[in-house]
């Protein structure tokens, strides 16, 4: 499904960027059960399953665990097309899809995270693992999109 070029820039960087991989309104759909999701989950949210913006807006900033609410969003972290991604990248390796999760930024807002790797928070045995990021909205460098250290996970 990549090509080599995708593969070894996974490989070389610890990131790949694939575009086009789900359609239009395939995304769409997401966004559309994503709301539907926080309408109903958010009110009989359990103690950190939810974090929220420190404004007077209380925006949200991250869902934890959308898999264990949603069929959906259980089905979306085992999507075949996104398996079959992670397998190639990890040479045809057995994949154990862990959690599905909502990570929002307003526009044009900063945040400063130190380095770090998943795995200090996660404790995968054994620890290669892999995210897996849709962007549902254009990511761009004036927007403050999510900027990963090429290299850094050697």
């Amino acid at each position: 499904m990549l090509n080599e070029s995708t593969v070894a820039s996974y490989h070389q960087n610890g990131f790949a960027i694939i575009r086009g991989l789900f359609s239009a309104s395939e995304l769409k759909d997401i966004e559309t059960h994503l709301a539907d999701y926080l309408d109903r989950a958010i009110p009989t949210a359990t103690p950190r399953e939810f974090i929220f913006e420190d404004n007077a807006e209380r925006s949200l900033r991250c869902a934890f665990r959308l898999h264990e609410r949603s069929e959906y969003f259980d089905a979306l972290m085992r999507e075949p097309r996104l398996i079959a991604i992670v397998r190639q990248l990890f040479n045809g390796d057995e994949v154990l899809a862990d959690g599905a999760m909502m990570i929002t930024k307003a526009p044009f807002t900063a945040y400063e995270f130190p380095d770090h790797q998943d795995n200090a928070y996660q404790f995968w045995s054994p620890a290669d693992a892999v995210a897996v990021t849709l962007a549902l909205d254009e990511s761009t460098e004036e927007s403050g999109a999510i900027v990963c250290l090429a290299g850094s996970h050697t």
